[in-house]
Parts: structure tokens; sequence; C-alpha cells
């Protein structure tokens, strides 16, 4: 992610020619429905600080049974399948693509931490914080919904 050099996807993809206006970016390791996937979608440690203090934190963050939204309507249970949890959509984009050409995903990682509140993550003394890998806290939720997010998180450019 913070590297600047081009990583390649391990295949290449499949796509179509006509004008693209929106894209979407798949979280996922396999099938994109399955509630089973163990792929780690980010792996993260870094710091914060503050005027008054700093907080070493780290977060790895998967989308499987952790992330699953139950239905509170018994006649609709599929009404928040796993893969709205895993597609970032709409991701606003103005391009026709063309055989040979590059897709370069870009990834601006400061959006996932916009409306995180680090110092309702410092105890005393301040330690090291490990988002929890489901939504059990407000701060996990916050990463995960800026993980997510389709609004300058990621840019999608055809070269």
């Amino acid at each position: 992610m913070l590297s600047t050099t081009p990583q390649p996807f391990a295949a290449p993809g499949v796509g179509t020619d006509d004008e693209a206006r929106t894209g979407e970016v798949w979280l996922t390791g396999g099938d994109v429905n399955a509630t089973a996937d163990p792929t780690i979608i980010a792996d993260l440690a870094g710091t914060a600080t503050s005027a008054t203090t700093t907080l070493q934190f780290s977060a790895s963050v998967t989308i499987g049974a952790n992330r699953l939204i139950k239905s509170s309507d018994p006649a609709n249970p599929s009404a928040h399948p796993i893969c709205k949890q895993r597609i970032v959509t709409p991701i606003q984009i103005d391009f026709q693509p063309a055989q040979g050409g590059t897709l370069l995903v870009t990834i601006d990682p400061t959006l996932w931490f916009a409306d995180l509140d680090f110092t309702a993550l410092v105890s005393s003394p301040p330690a090291a914080f490990v988002f929890p890998d489901d939504d059990s806290l407000p701060a996990s939720q916050s990463l995960f919904t800026g993980l997510r997010s389709s609004g300058g998180t990621f840019t999608l450019t055809f070269e």
C-alpha cells in the first residue's frame, strides 16, 4: 500500500472496452460470497500521536463470519450478504479500457482513520492497541468502515 512501485496482480484481468464511469474493488482472496475467507485484507501497524501522547497500534482485518450482519427480518434471512461487506463501490472513474493497457489501483490508507478517535483508545499508561478483527469496539467498526469507503480511499486509473 505504501510503496510507490506498482505491484502486479497475480493474474491478468478480464474486462470490457466500454466507457467506464464507476468501478469496484473486491476485498477477497477467493469467492466473494464465501462466509469463510481467511484472507487478511489489511495488515496494519503504526503510531498515532497527539500533543500529549503516542499510541502504537496494529490491526489485521479479515472479512468473514466476523463481519456478517444478521438479518432482523426472519422472512428475509439473506438481507445482508457477505459480498456486500467485501465490495467497495461505487468508485467514481472516467476512462475507456483497451487491450494491453494497465489498470492502476491506488489506495490512500489515511482515509481509513479519518473518523477514528484514537483518544478513546488510550489506556493509562499508554500501551500498544490491537484492533479486534470484528465490530466489538467502535474503533474497529470505524476502521472497517473507512477501509470500505468508496469516497477517495481507492482511485482507479487506466494507462
